[in-house]
This record gives structure tokens, C-alpha cells and sequence, in this order.
């Protein structure tokens, strides 16, 4: 299913809306100019549809377009991030997990 993700960047969020409801991805710029994607909401309404995951996947393209790093503080993004490694060069440097990466285990 499709999904039309929007970038409110006053709010600083990027959003689905459906059936009178709103998920969400917040973020932060950080001082250093990456993106700090903090907190992912979907309403337990809309929830299974695959929301969430548009719009990771949109705002990790958003970064990657922009040439920004992106800091994935939300474990959802963070695990997405570490499943889709074409997204691996986005993530800062720190916030990097491969799948070989036996220090994620810890």
C-alpha cells in the first residue's frame, strides 16, 4: 500500500495522515547539521499498515538527498537502518551496525 508521506518542517516531523489520524516521525537538527530522527507514532487505529516504515524509508531518503546524517535515537529507525544497509552511509558514523557487527549484541 502507498503511502503520501509529507515533510512538515515547521513542526519538524514527517507525516502520514489517514482515516482522521496522524503517524509520525519527529526529528532535531542538531548543531552539527545532522538530522536526529528521536521518536516514531503511529496510532493503534492505523497501526499494521506499514505506515511507519513509509515514513522511515521517506525520511531516510530525505536525508540522503539533503547529503545529511542522520543519528537514529528511535529504535525503530535504528532497526530499519541496520535491515536496509543501502541506507548504511546516511546513518552516522557511530550509529552504524552491520550485519557482521557482533558489538550490536551487546
Amino acid at each position: 500500500m502507498q503511502h503520501s508521506v509529507i515533510h512538515d518542517a515547521d513542526r519538524r516531523r514527517f507525516v502520514v495522515k489517514e482515516l482522521g489520524h496522524e503517524a509520525y516521525l519527529e526529528y532535531y537538527e542538531l548543531p552539527d547539521g545532522s538530522l536526529d530522527y528521536s521518536h516514531t507514532y503511529t496510532p493503534n487505529e492505523i497501526r499494521g499498515r506499514g505506515i511507519a516504515t513509509a515514513i522511515i524509508k521517506h525520511a531516510l531518503e530525505y536525508a540522503r538527498t539533503k547529503g545529511k546524517q542522520v543519528v537514529p535515537s528511535c529504535p525503530f529507525v535504528q532497526t530499519y537502518a541496520d535491515r536496509h544497509q543501502e541506507y548504511a552511509l546516511v546513518i552516522a558514523e557511530r550509529w552504524r551496525h552491520t550485519k557482521n557487527d557482533s558489538s550490536s549484541a551487546d
